[in-house]
């Protein structure tokens, strides 16, 4: 009988999983990916798949409350984000709701990975360039969105753009030597100036405006938690509250604000997390 349930998740769900932890309770089939050893950086994916009617199913994992969504046939699905610097070691993920019909525990161990040091020399204007109050906010609140309706799917994604990647997720960032005591929380592409931009998956534009820090920026909602963003970009095509598809230009490689050259900041948010896009979401792509 435990057999037949896990094929049964596996075919409800969208995305085949290794590393994946089944369990059956209260006539609910709860799956939590990857589920040994998580990597800081990883997303860690939470589906439930059950007859009865939830409601507001969630996730609470150490001090968030992460919302499940339903996608149809029975199935329920959230998404942990685990950033680069979460603490390595044992972490309960609570599955639960308001009726009393979901209580699940299970527990992930999240592993350190090794992150390398960039030392990026600036001189000049650069020096100096910090992000206004309005620009932080506006960046803050897009990281934050949570919307109902998941106009992603089936990834891994193509690339934003052509070009390889200097700069990886997690870096430790040194400017002129000195530690900013912060983490590269994106992808860095080199491109050419002028180089097409399109847009990872389909989703609603959040942002689409020059900044002084990020310069021209781009930030999609894909729903249900996933937001990705585009900095540096020297033209923006796209709107603010516009609907894109797939594969849409939304904009051009560009070196503005804080950027020594040419090349697309690309960056993946999960609930607000900042996650490694190379785990999963994207293909895998070459160093420069």
């Amino acid at each position: 009988m435990r057999a037949f349930f896990v094929v049964f998740v596996v075919i409800v769900s969208v995305f085949v999983f290794s590393n994946t932890v089944y369990s059956r309770n209260n006539g609910n089939i709860v799956s939590v990916h990857p589920f040994e050893n998580v990597k800081q950086g990883q997303t860690v994916f939470v589906e439930v798949v059950s007859k009865n009617k939830f409601k507001n199913p969630q996730i609470v994992f150490g001090n968030k409350i992460i919302k499940m969504f339903n996608q149809g046939n029975g199935l329920y699905r959230g998404l942990i984000g685990i950033d680069a610097v979460k603490k390595p070691g044992r972490n309960k993920i609570l599955i639960t709701d308001n009726t009393g019909k979901l209580y699940e525990e299970k527990f992930i161990n999240v592993v350190p990975v090794r992150y390398p040091i960039q030392n990026i020399v600036i001189s000049g204007k650069k020096g100096g360039l910090g992000a206004t109050k309005d620009e932080l906010a506006k960046v803050q609140k897009a990281k934050y969105t949570l919307s109902n309706y998941a106009y992603w799917s089936k990834p891994p994604f193509n690339s934003p753009t052509n070009g390889c990647i200097i700069s990886v997720y997690g870096l430790n960032r040194y400017h002129n030597g000195i530690s900013t005591g912060d983490f590269h929380k994106g992808l860095d592409i080199k491109a050419p100036q002028g180089q097409r931009i399109s847009a990872v998956s389909s989703g609603k534009v959040l942002i689409a405006r020059k900044f002084r820090l990020h310069g021209g920026t781009v930030a999609i909602d894909h729903g249900q938690g996933v937001v990705s963003f585009y900095l540096h970009m020297s033209k923006i095509t796209a709107k603010e509250g516009e609907l894109i598809k797939t594969g849409q230009k939304i904009g051009e490689v560009g070196a503005t604000g804080f950027a020594t050259g040419p090349h697309l900041h690309w960056g993946l948010y999960i609930n607000g997390v900042p996650v490694n896009p190379m785990e999963f979401w994207i293909k895998k792509a070459n160093k420069c």
